[in-house]
């Protein structure tokens, strides 16, 4: 399944102001760095740092965006926490990957070489993200389930309430927004994974104050 990636630049004794200057030392014609758009969000309180994507013959198929950085909580580390597109609403997450994996390969490699660049993998399965036995009651919940009917179905029911008890009893930290993309590639329709997702969330919460109870 495709998810939104991550990148993070390790700072190893820089920084953040001195990484982000060598971000911006690049020559990359298609990037430039924003300074009005960082005087703006910082006057509303949030101290972050932009660069700007404008495609290219080359790069026609990426799509012009602005690329946001800031440090984490730690100050140890630069990252990526969001991409804005420019003339468009918004990104699809191939696009939205296609911006970072541009940034990292135009400037980031360049500015930062010989320290630790961390991208985060764009293609996941509930394996990446879920304990084996978690993973596997998902996986046969949905092969083995009418997906016309949801779980509605006593069997398919069991299977799906089998999921949510192994996803609390794993401590699996997974949110009904990757249950239900990972639903959708399987083939299921839009109404009953809002249902899905609905019980998915419910039935969790009411085990964790159950467990909180005893």
């Amino acid at each position: 399944m495709k998810v939104y990636g991550d990148l993070n630049i390790e700072l190893q004794g820089l920084s953040v102001s001195e990484c982000i200057d060598l971000l911006e030392a690049v020559e990359a014609p298609q990037w430039r760095r924003n300074h009005d758009m960082e005087k703006d969000i910082r006057g509303a309180g949030s101290d972050m740092y932009c660069f700007d994507f404008t495609p290219t013959v080359d790069t026609i198929a990426v799509p012009a965006a602005h690329v946001w950085l800031a440090a984490n909580d730690e100050g140890t580390a630069v990252y990526v926490p969001n991409i804005i597109p420019i003339g468009k609403s918004e990104l699809t997450v191939t696009e939205y990957n296609a911006v970072r994996d541009r940034f990292f390969e135009d400037v980031v490699a360049e500015a930062i070489e010989g320290r630790l660049v961390h991208l985060s993998k764009v293609d996941i399965d509930v394996d990446d993200v879920m304990s084996e036995e978690t993973a596997k009651a998902l996986k046969t919940f949905s092969a083995a389930a009418n997906k016309s009917t949801g779980s509605s179905h006593p069997m398919d029911q069991k299977r799906w309430f089998d999921f949510i008890i192994k996803c609390f009893k794993n401590d699996d930290r997974v949110g009904p927004d990757f249950v239900g993309n990972w639903l959708t590639e399987q083939g299921w329709d839009e109404r009953h994974i809002r249902e899905l997702r609905s019980e998915f969330e419910q039935g969790l919460s009411l085990l964790r104050q159950n467990a909180a109870r005893n």
